[in-house]
């Protein structure tokens, strides 16, 4: 893996906590999976997305910080990133 984003290191970080085997899958020309876990023995691939920081998510951190009421649907953008990473 080329270069690993925060979220990557930090599931990476997880597995070893846990004692999970996690193995990076190498890039090819098309689309794959990041991981190859195995929980139990369990063979299991992964895809790990990072969702970074929009407009929306630091105009509520901003809200939050003044103690005002605040509240957002979060899935929408969560499904939005799993579709596009769907071969």
């Amino acid at each position: 893996m080329a270069t690993r984003t925060i979220s990557e290191s930090l599931f990476e970080q997880l597995c070893a906590a846990h004692g999970v085997p996690c193995d990076p899958i190498p890039t090819g020309a098309g689309r794959t999976p990041d991981y190859l876990i195995q929980p139990g023995g369990v063979r299991v691939t992964c895809e790990v997305k990072q969702i970074d920081p929009n407009d929306a998510d630091r105009e509520e951190l901003q809200t939050i910080r003044s103690s005002e009421a605040t509240g957002r649907y979060v899935p929408n953008r969560l499904r939005a990133k799993l579709k596009a990473s769907h071969p």
